[in-house]
């Protein structure tokens, strides 16, 4: 068949080469993430969780934070509560009312925010959302409680990207004391690359290639290698804890960084595909689950971590 030359196949493998090129730069710009801007969920009236609704600035200018402050007169130290990306100040992936409920029995204070983007806090001037700048929200955070309990020690919590954050908190703000991050997004190619196949279908080889060209090209996430900051961090200082069949951020980031900083502590918690609490998130399984799947460890581990790195002795 005269079509089938040699000179028709190259062209033909050419076309098809650049068009795919295209669709790798071009896709990315059509790509919908997750929606960051969710209505505030109230707390549950179950739980008595006395809260009040403050506002402050990020050190980033410009740009004003909203979160709960949630007291304790008997406060030993303060948590601060950061969720991800396209969570909001309630945490409810991970259960953070629940959990905030717990570190108040045990005596500590609680103030979960909004980052930028999300909830009620104000974008960037730049409208973009990028994970080095949202330790300046961090930042904001512990200032507000150092403004008014100076005297308390600090601990971060985050989960997800705000698990990636605070890692990078915890080194560039001193008075970060200990930090726990649940699931964190410490390799973000790879957690860009299993969003698209397990939450948006794409074949693995198409989304391999979107990943890069999202992040390298594109800029998505900024650029930033949570794992290269973090492994600046005082390992004593971080709690990691992880689901073994997280399908969105790899358990792998929170090894490497185990194995990098070997003072820190990690929990790896089982994978659990067919528990229920997994089961209700579809694709989303077991990402940022372990506290719901282990309440009761997890508190008890959390608060003893804690409890050690942040209560000072009489």
């Amino acid at each position: 068949m005269k079509f089938l030359t040699t000179k028709n196949i190259f062209l033909t493998a050419m076309l098809i080469t650049v068009l795919y090129l295209a669709l790798i730069l071009i896709a990315p710009l059509l790509m919908p993430l997750p929606d960051t801007r969710k209505p505030v969920a109230p707390i549950p009236a179950e739980l008595k969780i006395e809260n009040q609704r403050v506002t402050f600035p990020s050190t980033q200018p410009g740009i004003n934070l909203v979160a709960w402050w949630m007291p304790n007169p008997q406060a030993k130290a303060v948590l601060i509560l950061v969720h991800g990306h396209g969570g909001q100040r309630t945490m409810e992936v991970l259960g953070g009312m629940q959990l905030a409920k717990k570190l108040l029995n045990a005596d500590y204070a609680v103030l979960s925010v909004d980052l930028r983007g999300h909830g009620e806090s104000d974008d960037a001037p730049d409208g973009k959302l990028e994970p080095a700048e949202l330790v300046l929200d961090v930042m904001g955070a512990i200032d507000w409680v150092k403004q008014k309990y100076p005297d308390l020690s600090v601990g971060v919590i985050g989960a997800s990207l705000g698990g990636a954050t605070v890692v990078m908190a915890g080194v560039q703000d001193e008075r970060i004391e200990a930090v726990l991050a649940v699931a964190p997004a410490l390799e973000p190619r790879a957690s860009i690359e299993r969003y698209l196949i397990n939450v948006m279908s794409v074949p693995k080889f198409v989304a391999r290639h979107l990943a890069w060209s999202m992040v390298e090209v594109h800029g998505q996430l900024g650029g930033t290698d949570p794992l290269e900051i973090g492994a600046q961090l005082d390992g004593t200082k971080l709690f990691l804890i992880h689901n073994e069949a997280d399908p969105i951020n790899p358990v792998s980031g929170s090894r490497r960084l185990k194995e990098i900083l070997p003072e820190a502590q990690i929990w790896i918690t089982p994978a659990a595909l067919d528990n229920p609490i997994v089961l209700e998130r579809g694709a989303w399984g077991s990402h940022v689950r372990s506290y719901l799947l282990h309440p009761k460890e997890f508190a008890k581990k959390t608060i003893g971590f804690f409890d050690k790195r942040l209560v000072k002795p009489n």
